[in-house]
């Protein structure tokens, strides 16, 4: 396991390290109706990417799991913002401890890397879980097992400062909490969830936003 990688995740098998270090993703997903729906054949098996699957990604899509220079340095070095826990807009939230600039690193999501799989069978119900890739590569990234991940408690907002994204860095896969605009000491570090369901009884579908923004939607799809 390269040193990149160790900083931050642990992985319960090596067809997630395999995964993890993939850029291209081990199953087709259609993007046509602007979110991710994972494309099947006739017997429900799922289909794989061609050789040109970034060709063929909307335009939109293209490249977006490229950091910049300075979030890829940071990652490298391990530098992030100084934040502490303290109760939040829900619970246990996260709060910066000093001024942190617009594009620049909260911090990564650290914790278990595990097949998705794997992940549905072994703990399907976890609060604190990243598909990685809106699930295109099967992966499953778990901040609330493995090392300390204070980030893990990031709340949503419907007016957030911060967003949580998957770049690939060095060969591997991570995802950061990057700050949108100047976020000031002693200010919540919140993001936006943008629930995604294709299931209309999907019971998260009654979880009411109580954020407090103005623009608040009041759900938090």
């Amino acid at each position: 396991f390269d040193d990149l990688t160790t900083k931050y995740h642990i992985f319960t098998s090596h067809e997630a390290w395999r995964r993890w270090h993939q850029l291209r993703p081990c199953r087709l997903v259609n993007w046509e109706f602007g979110r991710p729906i994972l494309v099947t054949d006739d017997d429900g098996v799922y289909e794989l990417p061609a050789e040109d699957w970034e060709a063929q990604l909307p335009e939109a899509r293209r490249g977006t799991w490229q950091a910049s220079p300075e979030i890829e340095q940071a990652l490298r070095d391990g530098v992030m913002a100084a934040v502490e826990n303290r109760p939040g807009l829900a619970g246990t939230g996260v709060f910066a401890v000093q001024t942190i600039p617009p594009g620049s690193l909260v911090g990564p999501y650290t914790g278990t890397v595990s097949t998705e799989e794997d992940w549905l069978r072994i703990k399907p119900d976890g609060d604190f879980v990243f598909d990685i890739n809106d699930g295109a590569n099967a992966v499953a990234l778990d901040g609330e097992e493995g090392s300390r991940n204070p980030l893990q408690y990031i709340n949503h907002s419907c007016h957030p400062n911060a967003k949580m994204r998957e770049v690939f860095v060095d060969g591997s896969w991570h995802v950061i909490i990057e700050a949108i605009r100047e976020i000031a000491a002693g200010d919540e570090i919140v993001h936006d969830y943008k629930m995604l369901t294709e299931d209309p009884d999907d019971p998260n579908l009654l979880q009411v936003c109580s954020c407090g923004a103005a623009k608040c939607r009041g759900k938090l799809f």
